[in-house]
């Protein structure tokens, strides 16, 4: 299977899927994506809604395509951030649980040439080796990177190298804080947005716990509905008009 870098508008790299036909990320811009759809509008809500009011160092993830490892990157740069501010209020560390999927995990000669940790090693000088490690890591089991920090985050990381349908019946339920769904899009990848797929996750989430996808389709949405979700259009990056997010009351 081949694969091919291109630069998105952010300058930032994407990788463009022969076999899908479509690129990992917005040519106008993947960091800028990424940041927006499941940073911002995903960790950072929830952690502004039901975390930094409470003592809650522990917090699950469950993430449908691991791809470039660009979302579960991000994650960990927010949290060092988030972190810093906790030990300024002497609160205990964060403790993540990073659980995601990936069917065709990209080679370590392309993701070696992935430029995100580029735009943070001046702040977080240890980037460019938790990147590293996203990748070279093995899969299917529990492993916890070890990024020696002033702050502390403890993250802790699987990857499945399966497919969604395979990894879906063994889901916990009422166990998940977090969904990041970053699948390709309905085109490229129907079976992925099926409305059980949504019904199994609204099951393994966490009450109050929330989702979040760039595609705003409506069969989507009246999917996620259907499934109990609570969902909502919001404004979304450079070159979209509106993203999604959802939430399990």
């Amino acid at each position: 299977m081949s694969n091919i870098l291109h630069l998105s508008a952010d300058a930032s790299h994407t990788v463009y899927s022969k076999q899908y036909q479509t690129h990992y990320h917005s040519i106008h811009g993947a960091i800028q994506e990424s940041q927006h759809v499941f940073i911002n509008c995903g960790l950072g809500y929830f952690l502004e809604q039901f975390v930094l009011s409470k003592e809650q160092p522990v917090i699950r993830i469950f993430e449908m395509g691991f791809g470039t490892g660009l979302n579960a990157f991000l994650t960990f740069i927010a949290l060092l951030e988030q972190q810093k501010q906790n030990t300024l209020k002497k609160k205990p560390p964060l403790t993540i649980f990073y659980e995601t999927v990936e069917a065709h995990p990209l080679p370590l000669h392309v993701t070696a040439q992935l430029n995100y940790a580029n735009f943070y090693k001046e702040v977080v000088p240890n980037a460019p080796t938790f990147f590293s490690q996203l990748h070279s890591c093995p899969s299917n089991k529990w492993q916890t990177l070890t990024i020696p920090t002033e702050t502390g985050v403890h993250f802790n990381l699987f990857k499945h190298h399966a497919t969604l349908q395979q990894v879906l019946p063994s889901l916990p339920r009422n166990h998940y804080n977090l969904i990041y769904f970053d699948a390709f899009d309905p085109n490229a990848q129907p079976e992925l947005w099926h409305p059980y797929v949504f019904e199994a996750l609204y099951t393994a989430t966490a009450p109050q716990g929330v989702f979040t996808t760039y595609c705003v389709k409506g069969v989507v949405r009246r999917a996620l509905q259907c499934a109990g979700w609570h969902t909502q259009k919001l404004p979304g990056p450079p070159g979209k008009r509106q993203i999604l997010r959802a939430i399990k009351n």
